[in-house]
């Protein structure tokens, strides 16, 4: 339990990291993608442009990609609001979700954390994201008093913040109840806007006393699923693409995968100069999250 450490890097943090026009450049060097979805494919609204011709261009020659995200939902909900923004199964050639992988541990209880968690939960989070549970032996409570664990999946409502949160969370470290985390990130792009992740309510638990178990990036039992359904290729033949130093480039740094950073998602404003990714700014922030990606790209074209 808790937050995975920092990580080290060999590399210069201060040389600029190199900026490639289009994922075209390097996709040869590689033999799979890991792909992140908010930031990346889309806004939570709708599609980047030029995604869906740098998917092809990623799967061609026999290459494989998967599409992973750290929403708090299972995969056929993920699949469906994928489908509803215009991208379909054919696109991709894989697909995993923190939400599934929380759902699985959930369900197989195979490690002592998850033994001891006990039936009852109480949730945190939207009415939708229920489906991680959807099932399981485990009833939702409505009281502190009766819960045995906490199940938390982001905030209620677009204008709640971790603040309003706070004797929630006080009142549950007190009682030393473990929080199970399904979606590590802190923050996510939801129609161009910055919005509030899970990550940062488990973040403030922590900081009252509380133990949190997280499912998701930057932990390895989510790129361990991720690499069975890929047929386990060299990490060193893997590229994981993603716009968070904290869970996807870090993420891909722990498994020695490379990385390549999507600059126009959660960073895009302090990474930027006249309009296009500034390598040395990222490497500078890297070197601040202890993980520096291997190249940068504005947006995810081929």
């Amino acid at each position: 339990m808790g937050s995975p450490a920092p990580l080290s890097n060999s590399t210069a943090m201060t040389d600029p990291v190199p900026i490639l026009a289009g994922v075209r450049e390097v996709a040869r060097d590689y033999d799979a993608f890991i792909v992140d979805l908010w930031g990346v494919i889309h806004d939570g609204d709708r599609l980047y442009p030029g995604v869906v011709e740098a998917l092809a261009g990623l799967r061609a020659g026999d290459r494989q990609t998967c599409l992973l995200s750290n929403v708090p939902r299972r995969l056929p909900a993920v699949r469906s609001r994928l489908q509803g923004m215009g991208l379909h199964d054919e696109a991709y050639d894989h697909l995993m979700s923190s939400g599934e992988m929380t759902y699985l541990a959930l369900a197989d209880r195979s490690t002592e954390d998850h033994k001891a968690l006990g039936d009852r939960f109480l949730h945190i989070g939207g009415a939708g994201d229920g489906d991680v549970v959807d099932g399981l032996a485990y009833e939702k409570v409505a009281t502190m008093a009766t819960a045995d664990f906490i199940l938390n999946s982001g905030i209620r409502s677009p204008d709640e913040t971790v603040e309003h949160l706070e004797e929630l969370l006080t009142e549950a470290a007190d009682r030393s109840l473990p929080m199970v985390c399904a979606n590590p990130d802190l923050v996510v792009m939801r129609g161009g806007r910055l919005g509030l992740c899970a990550g940062a309510i488990a973040a403030r638990y922590e900081k009252v006393g509380g133990a949190v178990i997280y499912h998701g990036k930057p932990t390895r039992g989510v790129y361990d699923r991720c690499l069975e359904l890929l047929g386990h290729p060299e990490p060193t033949r893997i590229l994981a693409i993603g716009d968070s130093f904290r869970t996807d480039i870090r993420g891909a740094a722990a498994m020695g995968f490379d990385s390549l950073f999507v600059t126009h998602g959660i960073h895009a404003d302090e990474l930027l100069r006249d309009g296009k990714p500034d390598g040395r700014a990222i490497a500078e922030a890297g070197g601040r999250e202890g993980a520096r990606p291997t190249y940068a790209i504005g947006s995810l074209v081929w």
